[in-house]
């Protein structure tokens, strides 16, 4: 990210979506990555509310802080998604421990 933004100075505003910690550590990139970030729930996936936290750090969007708590739930399909995905996750866990994944 941080070496395309070089390529590309004409960018002002910018935001990276990934499930991913970008933020974390003390490196150069991850200073330079800070105040920009989402990071979706990898079992959820992108929601409305990652979307609408987006649009806040473009400036495109600005909402309040009660809107956004009032969207702190998940919907009922995004409940079904993370559920699924916690279960997958799981069980590719319980493979590899089990060493399943190694016999394929």
């Amino acid at each position: 990210i941080c070496e395309w933004l070089d390529r590309h100075p004409e960018v002002a505003s910018w935001v990276a979506l990934d499930d991913a910690d970008l933020e974390v550590g003390q490196t150069a990139a991850a200073k330079r990555l800070h105040g920009h970030c989402v990071r979706p729930d990898k079992h959820v996936g992108l929601t409305a509310r990652d979307a609408r936290r987006a649009l806040s750090l473009l400036g495109a969007a600005a909402h309040a802080d009660a809107e956004d708590a009032a969207q702190a739930v998940l919907s009922a399909e995004e409940q079904r998604r993370a559920a699924e995905s916690q279960a997958a996750e799981a069980q590719t866990w319980d493979e590899l421990r089990n060493g399943d994944l190694a016999q394929m």
